[in-house]
C-alpha cells in the first residue's frame, strides 16, 4: 500500500474528479431536461397561439359576394308584378359612385401618396409600413397607423369596425391578402384588382359633413365634378381623410392647408407631380373656392317616379344590411350591376294614383301656393373666387314665382359678377302622399311622394321620409287594437266620455266638439274620434302595453327616453293615443299597420321588390313572405276592430272617403293634427289598403279644409275597384254578440235597462268569445207610484192608477220643505253638470218622494222611510232597497273588475239559460253615396308629446 503524501494527493484529486463528472452529468441532464420543456412549452404556447390565431381567423367577417364584381357597367332593368319592363337604371344616374376612369390621376396619386405609397406592390399589407409604424410610434412617441387602403376597404366596408383592438387588426390583415388574391383571380391581374380596390376606396372614405366618396366632397366642397377638381383640390380632400373634422376646409382650412401642403411634398417626392406642378398647387389659392354648397346638376331625361326612388333606397338597405356591402358598392351593383329587378308595382294602379295627383282639381284651391327656392352660384372676377347664394319665397302662382327667380338673378350679377350656375325648384303646396299596399303579402302596389310634376330623381318622399303626426289614425292602433286583444273591451262596452285628468292633475284631452256623452261603446269612441274616450281606454290597457304593440305594428319612428337640449322625450305616454308624437310617423309604416288589421292581424313587412338577379341570373336578394310576418292581433281582434272602422264611413267622421258607385266595404280611420296642419286616412277593403297623408311641407294650417284628402283617396281606391268582385272581410270563429247596458256597461237587464224613461239604454255589439261582461246591470230598477197623488202605491192604490217608472235608482236624495237639492255624486253621468259643477238647473220632475231626471235617468228617493207631505193626507210607504249607484268617475267599465254578484230584479237564478235569445248583431247597411256624409270631419287633437 503506498500512504506516500503524494499518492494521497493523487487520490484526492481522483476522488474530485469523479464528484465533478457526476456533478457535471447531473447538470447535462437537467439541462437537457429544462431544454426540453422549454421546446415543448414553445411548441406548445405557438401551438395556443397558433390555435387562437386560428379562431380569429375563422370568426373574421365573410368575404362573401363583396369581391364577386363587374369588370364592365350594364343597365339594370326594373319589370312589374306581370314581368314586363318598366324602368332601367343606368350608369350616368349614380351620381355618387364614379368610376376610377372618372377620377382625375392626382386624385388617385393624392390619396396613394398620402395613406399607401407601395399599394401596387404590396400584398394587400405593407411589412415595411408596419415597422416604419413601430419605430415612430415607439422610438420617436409619434404615433402612426399602418393600415393599406386594402386593409381600410376591409376595416370600413366590409369588417365595420367602429375601433380597434388585436383581434379586428388580425383579422383585417387576413382579409386584406384574402380579397387581394381573390380579386386578382377574377379580374385577371394584380394592377385591375389593386385598381378596383382604390376605386372602391375613393368612393366610401368618409370625408366629414356626412360626405362618402370624392364624387360628394367635389360638388360639396367645390360644386363641380369630381373629374374636374385640379391638383390643389384634389390634395383639399385627400388631406381629410385622416381625421375628418379637424381636417375639414369648410370649416378649419389652416389644419386642411398643413397637411395639403405634406400631400403635395410626398407626391413630388415619389415623382407623381413635377417641381412646376407642386409650387403651382402651393401658390393656388384654393380655399377662397371652398364652399358648403350642393351641387345641382341637370338630371337627365329619365326622371324615375317615386316607386322606383324607394326601390333603389330598400335595394341598397338590402344589400347593406344583408350582403355586408357599403352604401357606395350597393349604389354601383344597382346602377352597373345589370341586375334584373322584379317588383310587385301595379302600374295601372300607379297610373291612377300619379295622374290625381298631377291634377290640381283634386286640391284645396284657395291654399293653392308655390314655395320658390332659388340657387344661384355667381363668379366676382375681381377677387376670382366664386359666391354662392340661395334665395327662397312663397307665391300665389307660377308668373310670381318666374318674377321672383329674374329678381334674384338680377340681385346677383352686377357687372363684376358672372353666372356660373343656377336652379330653380318649385314646390306646390300644400303637398300630398298615398300608398298602396297588399296587406296579405306586404306587395307595395303603388306610391306617390309628392304633389305635382317630379322633375328630379330620389329627391324627397314624403310617402317614405316624411315623419308626420298621424292624429286620430293613431287612436286605433295605439289604443283600442291593444284593448281589443288583450280582451278588455269589445265593439260594445262601455267608456265613460266625461272630462279626465292627467298626472299632473289637468283636465285633458278634451274631445274635438267640445262636448262630452257620458257613457260610449268603443265603437262610438272610433267612428266619432273621442278623444277622451280614447284616452282613457289606453288608461285602463296600460300605456307600456300599449306602447309594445306599436312596434309590433313595425313603427320604427317612435321616440322612447331620447335626451334632446336637456329634456328627455317619449312617446311612451297617453298622448301617443291621439297621435301626439314625438316626430311622428311615415305613411308607408302607418299603411303598413292598418294592413295588419285587414291581414287579420298579421303583420307584413311593405317591399318593393320580390326578387333581384344579379348579372349571371343568380338570386341576389328575394322577398320572402313567410319570413316578413308575425302575428300583432288575434284574427278575432282584427275582424272587430274592422267591424267598428266600418262605422266612421257610414255614420262617423270618415264619410267622404266612400264610394260613389262601386260596392264595397271599406273601413278606415280619419285623423287631424292640431289646427289641420295634417290631414290623414287610412282605409282599407278586402282587397287593399291604402294611406293618404296632406299637410304643408312647413307644417303650416290648411285653411279650406272639405276633406280634400279623403276625396282623393276615395277616388283613386274607387276606380282601383271599380272591376273587382264584390267581396266581404272574412269573419273568423270566435266572434259572438251580447246585449249590453249603456250605463252600467254589464249585461242588460230585459224589461228594465232597454225600458228607462229617456228610451232604451241598451246596445247589442260583437266581442270576441269570453271577453263579455259576465254580470247584470245593477242600476236600473222601477218604482210604482200612484199616477193621482204622485206617490208610491200602496195596496190601496187602484190599479188604473198605477204607473210604473224605470230608471237607475239612487235612494240618497235630500228633501227639504220641497226644496229638491240634488247631489253630486247622483249626477255625475249628466254631461252639462259635469260642465258646469255648479248645478242651477230646474229639476225637471219631483214631489215628496222622489225625483226623476230625464238626461241622466236617475230616480232618487230621500233618505230614511220617506217624507212627510203636508198637501197629502196619507205618509209615503216605506221606500224598497235598491242596488247602490256607482260613481262613473271612477268606474273603467270592465267586467273582470266588477265584484258584484248581486242578481238584477226579476232575473231568473239562471239567466245563461232562462233569458230569451239575444238577436245576432247586424252593422248598419253600408252607404254607397246616396246618403249625405256627415258635415263635421274638423277633428281637434291634442298632439303634444309628453316630455320628461
Amino acid at each position: 500500500m503506498n500512504y506516500s503524501k503524494e499518492n494521497n494527493a493523487k487520490q484526492r484529486k481522483n476522488a474530485g474528479s469523479k464528484k465533478k463528472k457526476v456533478r457535471n452529468k447531473a447538470v447535462v441532464v437537467i439541462f437537457r431536461i429544462l431544454l426540453s420543456i422549454a421546446i415543448i412549452g414553445c411548441f406548445a404556447v405557438a401551438g395556443i397561439a397558433f390555435g387562437a390565431y386560428m379562431g380569429i381567423i375563422e370568426n373574421a367577417p365573410k368575404l362573401d359576394e363583396y369581391y364577386m364584381v363587374q369588370s364592365k357597367s350594364y343597365n339594370s332593368i326594373v319589370y312589374d308584378q306581370n314581368g314586363e319592363e318598366i324602368d332601367y337604371f343606368k350608369g350616368e344616374e349614380n351620381r355618387e359612385y364614379v368610376s376610377l376612369d372618372q377620377i382625375p390621376l392626382n386624385m388617385k396619386n393624392a390619396i396613394v401618396a398620402i395613406e399607401d405609397e407601395r399599394f401596387y406592390s404590396h400584398n394587400g399589407i405593407d411589412l415595411r409600413g408596419m415597422l416604419r409604424a413601430v419605430y415612430t410610434t415607439v422610438l420617436k412617441d409619434n404615433r402612426q397607423g399602418a393600415s393599406t387602403i386594402t386593409q381600410q376597404v376591409i376595416k370600413n366596408n366590409i369588417a365595420k369596425v367602429q375601433r380597434n383592438t388585436l383581434v379586428t387588426k388580425l383579422q383585417e390583415q387576413y382579409l386584406a391578402v384574402k380579397y387581394e388574391e381573390q380579386l386578382e383571380k377574377q379580374l385577371g391581374s394584380k394592377q385591375k384588382a389593386k385598381d378596383y380596390i382604390l376605386e372602391d376606396y375613393l368612393n366610401t372614405i368618409a370625408l366629414n359633413h356626412g360626405l362618402n366618396g370624392v364624387q360628394t366632397a367635389a360638388q360639396y366642397y367645390f360644386n363641380k365634378d369630381v373629374s374636374e377638381l385640379t391638383l390643389s383640390e384634389c390634395a383639399v380632400i385627400a388631406a381629410i381623410t385622416q381625421r375628418p373634422t379637424y381636417y375639414t376646409p369648410a370649416l378649419h382650412p389652416e389644419n386642411n392647408k398643413e397637411r395639403q401642403r405634406v400631400i403635395l411634398r410626398k407626391m413630388k417626392e415619389l415623382e407623381f407631380i413635377t417641381e412646376a406642378e407642386y409650387q403651382e398647387a402651393l401658390n393656388d389659392d384654393v380655399y377662397a373656392r371652398v364652399s358648403q354648397y350642393r351641387n345641382y346638376a341637370d338630371e337627365t331625361n329619365n326622371v324615375h317616379d317615386y316607386y322606383s326612388d324607394q326601390l333603389i333606397e330598400e335595394i341598397v338597405n338590402d344589400l347593406v344590411e344583408q350582403k355586408n356591402y357599403s352604401r357606395a358598392l350597393a349604389l354601383h351593383k344597382v346602377y352597373n350591376g345589370g341586375l334584373k329587378i322584379y317588383t310587385p308595382q301595379d302600374k295601372n294602379m300607379q297610373k291612377i294614383l300619379t295622374d290625381t295627383f298631377l291634377d290640381d282639381s283634386f286640391f284645396p284651391v284657395s291654399d293653392y301656393e308655390i314655395d320658390v327656392t332659388y340657387n344661384i352660384s355667381v363668379m366676382n372676377t375681381v377677387t376670382n373666387t366664386q359666391e354662392h347664394y340661395e334665395e327662397t319665397a312663397t307665391v300665389k302662382n307660377r308668373e310670381a314665382a318666374d318674377a321672383f327667380v329674374e329678381s334674384i338673378k338680377d340681385k346677383y350679377l352686377t357687372s363684376n359678377k358672372e353666372l356660373v350656375a343656377e336652379r330653380p325648384t318649385y314646390v306646390i303646396q300644400p303637398q300630398a302622399a298615398m300608398v298602396i299596399i297588399d296587406p296579405h303579402n306586404g306587395h307595395v302596389k303603388a306610391i306617390v311622394g309628392g304633389r305635382g310634376k317630379k322633375t328630379t330623381n330620389r329627391g324627397f318622399n314624403r310617402a317614405t321620409q316624411a315623419k308626420r303626426q298621424p292624429g286620430s289614425v293613431f287612436k286605433v292602433l295605439a289604443s283600442y287594437a291593444p284593448a281589443v286583444d288583450l280582451g278588455k273591451i269589445g265593439a260594445g262596452s262601455v267608456i265613460m266620455d266625461e272630462p279626465f285628468y292627467n298626472a299632473k292633475g289637468e283636465e285633458w284631452p278634451k274631445n274635438w266638439n267640445g262636448v262630452y256623452k257620458g257613457p260610449v261603446t268603443a265603437r262610438e269612441g272610433i267612428y266619432n274620434s273621442m278623444n277622451v274616450a280614447t284616452v282613457r281606454n289606453m288608461d285602463n290597457t296600460g300605456v307600456d302595453a300599449c306602447f309594445d304593440y306599436l312596434l309590433r305594428f313595425g313603427f320604427t319612428t317612435l321616440v322612447d327616453g331620447e335626451a334632446r337640449g336637456g329634456k328627455v322625450f317619449t312617446d311612451r305616454g297617453l298622448a301617443t293615443a291621439l297621435g301626439g308624437l314625438t316626430d311622428g310617423v311615415t305613411q308607408l309604416e302607418v299603411t303598413a299597420a292598418y294592413g295588419t288589421i285587414a291581414n287579420n292581424g298579421v303583420y307584413q313587412k311593405p317591399t318593393f321588390y320580390t326578387k333581384i338577379l344579379d348579372h349571371e341570373g343568380q338570386v341576389l336578394l328575394e322577398y320572402k313572405p313567410e319570413e316578413e310576418r308575425r302575428e300583432v292581433l288575434k284574427s278575432t281582434s282584427a275582424y272587430i276592430l274592422t267591424d267598428m272602422m266600418k262605422d266612421v264611413l257610414t255614420r262617423g267622421t270618415g264619410g267622404k272617403a266612400r264610394f260613389k258607385e262601386v260596392k264595397m266595404p271599406i273601413a278606415g280611420k280619419t285623423g287631424t293634427s292640431t289646427n289641420t296642419k295634417d290631414l290623414t286616412f287610412v282605409g282599407y277593403t278586402p282587397y287593399y289598403v291604402a294611406g293618404i297623408w296632406m299637410g304643408w311641407d312647413k307644417e303650416k294650417n290648411i285653411n279650406e279644409d272639405r276633406g280634400y284628402h279623403m276625396l282623393i283617396w276615395s277616388h283613386v281606391m274607387e276606380e282601383i275597384h271599380r272591376n273587382l268582385e264584390y267581396k266581404d272581410f272574412d269573419k273568423p270563429n270566435g266572434i259572438t254578440t251580447a246585449t249590453i247596458c249603456l250605463d252600467s256597461g254589464k249585461l242588460a237587464v230585459p224589461g228594465l235597462c232597454d225600458s228607462d224613461v229617456r228610451g232604451s239604454r241598451t246596445v247589442t255589439d260583437i266581442f270576441a268569445a269570453g271577453t263579455a261582461p259576465t254580470e247584470y246591470c245593477d242600476l236600473h230598477g222601477s218604482i210604482e207610484i200612484d199616477s193621482l197623488t204622485g206617490r208610491l202605491s200602496d195596496a190601496s192604490t187602484p190599479s188604473e192608477r198605477r204607473k210604473t217608472i224605470i230608471g237607475i235608482v239612487k235612494p240618497d236624495a235630500e228633501i227639504t220643505n220641497n226644496d229638491y237639492e240634488i247631489p253630486q255624486s247622483m249626477i255625475d253621468g249628466n254631461k252639462e253638470t259635469r260642465l258646469n259643477s255648479n248645478y242651477t238647473e230646474e229639476v225637471p220632475e219631483s214631489n215628496g218622494d222622489y225625483i226623476i231626471d230625464p238626461e241622466t235617468g236617475l230616480i232618487i228617493f230621500p233618505n230614511g222611510e220617506g217624507t212627510e207631505n203636508p198637501d197629502i193626507d196619507n205618509p209615503s210607504p216605506t221606500f224598497p232597497t235598491f242596488p247602490t249607484f256607482p260613481n262613473f268617475n271612477n268606474n273603467n267599465n270592465n267586467n273582470q273588475n266588477n265584484n258584484s254578484t248581486e242578481t238584477p230584479p226579476d232575473i231568473p237564478s239562471n239567466p245563461s239559460t232562462e233569458l230569451p235569445e239575444v238577436p245576432e248583431y247586424t252593422a248598419p247597411p253600408q252607404n254607397n253615396g246616396t246618403e249625405k256624409p256627415p258635415e263635421n270631419n274638423n277633428e281637434q287633437d291634442n298632439t303634444l308629446p309628453i316630455i320628461e
